[in-house]
């Protein structure tokens, strides 16, 4: 299961709205388990590319002032975090909108192309690790 949260701040599958995200992962493996539940560091085990997605999005009803919050959602050339649940927990990036388009046929469907630079994702409930010796002995040279 995965299921947009939120994007730059509009909450995305709420009563109001209803959306899905296409090619979050795919069979390419570009992505590890061990980058989601480590610390969120793709580079080590992943292509170093960016990542498109697709993210469409169904309006409720007509209500211009919440059809305007996705015009805000979407402008301006900067990253913005994206936030998606998951069956291993919720895990959040950045994605910069290089296209964004209302539906043809209607007026409350719209489709937004992102692109993620790597890493792509963190986990927002990483585990830490703790290094140290298993000894408490002093070494003796």
């Amino acid at each position: 299961m995965i299921s947009p949260a939120s994007f730059n701040g509009v909450a995305l599958n709420d009563d109001f709205f209803k959306s899905d995200l296409l090619d979050a992962f795919n069979a390419d493996k570009d992505l590890t388990l061990n980058d989601l539940l480590g610390d969120g560091q793709a580079w080590g085990s992943s292509k170093v590319t960016p990542r498109k997605l697709v993210l469409n999005i169904v309006a409720g009803a007509h209500d211009l002032q919440k059809l305007m919050q996705l015009n805000k959602m979407v402008r301006g050339n900067r990253l913005k975090p994206l936030v998606i649940d998951t069956d291993i927990g919720r895990l959040t990036g950045k994605a910069e909108v290089t296209s964004f388009a209302w539906s043809d046929d209607s007026p409350l469907v719209i489709s937004a192309q992102l692109t993620m630079p790597d890493p792509y994702w963190y986990a927002q409930t990483a585990k830490s690790v703790q290094l140290g010796s298993t000894s408490n002995a002093a070494m003796v040279l």
